[in-house]
């Protein structure tokens, strides 16, 4: 998928291929898709061919295994018509994504020297799998447990594809550790390079925050099992406690929607929550520049968007402490991070939040801000444009 204005990985393929296309126009991209939605701001030296014309489909088994023969098929045509120098498996996900166009090796009968792939992130083991509906990433149980068997078996050839490769981009060190786990040995520190995600600092601009009577919270996001989004509510009603002038903004939507409308009621924190629901990218920076606190509670993520949003406007970042997070964020210094898990005491993350004063909040978002600046996207395009400028 490309979608420059979508708030999940859709949008970082789009971000890294349209401004690469920008930096020089001399350079050619011939794009295999699933649909791209934007294709009037696309530059001209960006040649998309699409499977799906419409924004609404499912990654299910069968559309995967469609899109790995369209894509077969495709590379070959376009590799007879064209010459093209590297061959780029862009934003894979996680271990039911292939080209068998480069799981064959066929690339090789055209003289392409480079297979590249990334920005890899962290495998998703589970039963769940995407639906696209009307631009918005969603993820769905799949209840056929004989398509579950399918995804299994495919995985075994994920091991095979991953090692063909000869440049590794990785979002993070978690997710390049979770790869060389996978036993993909042919990862290493010569031919793999770590890429942050970066952030738009000409959108998301740092702003000085004041405390007053009235604390804002923030959650953007799908809204799914993963992101722990109950666990910010029950932090929030001892934060109550404490406090009662306080607003949470929940943006995004998801399959998890209507179980916590029914938990906001439960907890009656009515008053206290807005939910806004699924908002475009080009328009998220709005609910940065008011809020206060920005929650990610997740059980497992690669690199969000969202740590480095609330980096540069000024937010005060608070996560779990996964491996995604404990790489970057040092508690206390440029973020808050809390263990969560089944015996986790909200009342003292709560006690934790109120208690820091405008001077401790100012220190941790300014050493946030000064962290970020490696992540701004000029820096983050530069490390990819020196990758493909490369001679193989």
């Amino acid at each position: 998928m490309l979608d420059i204005n979508s708030q999940s990985e859709f949008y970082l393929a789009s971000k890294i291929i349209y401004s690469l296309a920008e930096k020089n126009k001399e350079i050619e991209y011939h794009v295999l898709c699933g649909h791209c939605a934007n294709k009037k701001v696309l530059s001209k030296n960006i040649i998309v061919y699409e499977l799906f014309k419409d924004y609404n489909f499912s990654l299910s088994l069968k559309n995967r295994i469609i899109f790995y023969l369209w894509t077969l098929v495709k590379s070959i045509q376009l590799s007879f018509k064209n010459k093209f120098v590297k061959i780029w498996h862009i934003l894979p996900n996680g271990r039911y994504s292939y080209n068998l166009f480069i799981l064959f090796k066929i690339y090789k009968i055209f003289n392409i020297k480079e297979c590249i792939i990334g920005p890899l992130q962290i495998f998703h083991k589970s039963k769940d799998y995407l639906v696209v509906n009307s631009g918005k990433l969603m993820v769905t149980r799949e209840k056929n447990n004989i398509m579950f068997i399918m995804f299994r078996i495919l995985s075994i050839f994920s091991k095979h594809y991953f090692n063909n490769f000869n440049k590794y981009i990785f979002i993070s060190k978690s997710s390049k550790l979770d790869y060389i786990n996978f036993s993909i040995n042919n990862i290493t520190d010569q031919n793999s390079k770590i890429i942050g995600i970066g952030i738009d600092n000409k959108k998301f601009v740092y702003k000085r925050k004041s405390f007053n009577k009235n604390i804002k919270f923030l959650y953007v996001g799908n809204f799914t099992q993963n992101k722990n989004i109950d666990k910010i509510l029950l932090i929030l009603v001892e934060y109550k406690k404490i406090n009662k002038n306080f607003i949470l903004d929940l943006v995004g939507d998801g399959q998890e929607m209507s179980n916590i409308r029914s938990l906001v009621k439960k907890l009656k924190l009515e008053q206290n929550i807005v939910f806004h629901g699924f908002i475009k990218n080009v328009d998220i920076y709005k609910f940065y520049e008011g809020a206060n606190f920005l929650f990610l509670l997740s059980k497992n993520e690669g690199f969000p968007h969202t740590l480095l949003e609330s980096w540069a406007s000024g937010v005060l970042f608070i996560g779990s402490n996964i491996p995604a997070f404990e790489n970057i964020v040092r508690h206390n210094h440029n973020g808050l991070i809390f263990d969560i898990n089944e015996n986790t005491q909200y009342n003292n993350i709560a006690n934790i939040i109120s208690s820091i004063n405008q001077t401790q909040y100012n220190q941790i978002v300014y050493n946030a801000e000064n962290d970020c600046r490696q992540y701004h996207w000029d820096n983050i395009i530069n490390q990819y444009y020196e990758i493909i400028s490369k001679e193989a």
